[in-house]
């Protein structure tokens, strides 16, 4: 592993764990790491919480969305249904759309 390749490891480390603290901005997050000695553009930081899975809640910020129930990430029909509904749906400005058979 490359020496680029571990500090946007430990990066990625250091962001979830910052996550608990619900950073309500990204501007927080980059200062949350600043503080522990990383310092990142507001571009790496949207990356990295695309990376990472998280999602901005309407209330608290920034958070890892819940986990799946322990059948669902067993590889269970429900999983591979929430899969194939994930796929099929889209953006389309600030509406979800989705698509389904004709």
């Amino acid at each position: 592993m490359s020496k680029a390749e571990r500090r946007r490891r430990a990066r990625l480390d250091q962001v979830v764990a910052l996550l608990g603290r619900r950073p309500r901005t990204q501007a927080q997050l980059i200062a949350l790491l600043a503080a522990r000695g990383m310092v990142v553009t507001q571009a790496t930081v949207s990356r990295d919480l695309r990376d990472v899975g998280a999602v901005k809640a309407r209330v608290g910020g920034y958070q890892l969305p819940a986990p799946l129930p322990a059948a669902a990430a067993a590889g269970s029909v429900e999983r591979r249904l929430l899969a194939a509904i994930a796929r099929a749906l889209r953006a389309e400005g600030e509406r979800l759309g989705s698509r389904g058979p004709p």
